[in-house]
């Protein structure tokens, strides 16, 4: 009928345009058929694809489910800020392969909706974490040195294929999703839910926190003091002085990355940290009444008898 329809519209477009009869004619007699970039028709493209997907069916899937991927784009989040451009690659297709698992498992279109919102939530955190500029697409895909290779251009079209079979099975239940008003109240179970995982997730090193750490076993420098060793090389070159460190207390009061920033000696240096890192657990600093991970200065002095 669409194709009778159009017929009759190219009619009567030619007649305004002074088109001959035998013109007409010839447009009565052919078949008005769609036809895709490639030169075939869209039906037997989308017979193609059609035949494609069913080969693809025979494939043994990964069950694939919406906690599956969210624990993927929680692990993304924590750990791509040092990621090189293989490694962003590496994210792309494990994220591609998964999708097509997921959309391969049937599943339903609240699942496809949860899926969606929580995709947001993820691309713009891994675009802050990643300093990349949110946008509709992953920020990974930004970063400098990156490129799809076959694998994830084969991987790509794959996913593009299934989502499109699954879309038009699931259209009517689709709109319907779609349609609804979305509920904004969020239970306070979900509230705490997001919040603890907005603690978690918050693996910024502050320089300067609401609350700062406490040294948790009495005076600082007295404690270490207690538990300095003079090298005996320092002590016969007549080395004194003051070795600046820093540490990163973490939001389980814990020490890291203890690094000298001022040096004295190299003996005098390693006595530091060696104290340092012998230091039982602190208070963590907290920021909007939540632990975070603090860097803390600590001065180590050396003085001679």
């Amino acid at each position: 009928m669409m194709k009778q329809n159009l017929k009759y519209y190219i009619i009567a477009l030619l007649f305004l345009l002074g088109a001959t009869p035998s013109c007409v004619q010839y447009i009565m007699a052919s078949d008005v058929t769609s036809v895709a970039p490639t030169g075939k028709t869209v039906a037997a493209e989308e017979a193609e694809d059609e035949e494609a997907l069913d080969e693809d069916e025979d494939e043994e899937a990964a069950e694939v489910t919406t906690s599956d991927l969210k624990d993927t784009f929680k692990d993304a989040v924590k750990d791509c800020a040092d990621w090189t451009a293989d490694d962003c690659l590496d994210f792309h297709k494990e994220r591609t392969q998964m999708y097509i698992d997921f959309y391969k498992s049937d599943p339903s279109a609240e699942d496809w909706l949860e899926l969606r919102d929580m995709e947001q939530k993820y691309r713009t955190k891994m675009a802050q974490k990643m300093n990349i500029p949110d946008s509709p697409e992953w920020p990974y895909v930004q970063a400098d040195g990156y490129a799809a290779d076959d694998e994830a251009e084969e991987l790509d079209a794959k996913l593009k294929k299934v989502y499109t079979k699954w879309k038009k099975a699931h259209a009517e239940e689709l709109s319907e999703v779609i349609a609804r008003p979305q509920d904004e109240e969020v239970s306070q179970e979900e509230a705490v839910d997001e919040n603890q995982e907005n603690v978690n997730d918050d693996d910024t090193v502050y320089e300067m926190a609401e609350v700062m750490p406490q040294f948790s076993d009495g005076d600082l420098q007295e404690w270490i003091k207690g538990r300095l060793n003079y090298p005996t090389d320092a002590k016969e070159a007549g080395k004194k002085g003051i070795v600046v460190c820093k540490v990163i207390v973490e939001k389980d009061g814990t020490l890291s990355d203890a690094q000298v920033t001022r040096s004295v000696f190299p003996s005098l240096d390693n006595e530091a940290l060696r104290v340092i890192n012998s230091m039982p657990r602190w208070t963590p600093g907290r920021q909007n009444g939540n632990p975070v991970r603090v860097r803390f200065t600590i001065p180590v002095s050396f003085k001679l008898n």
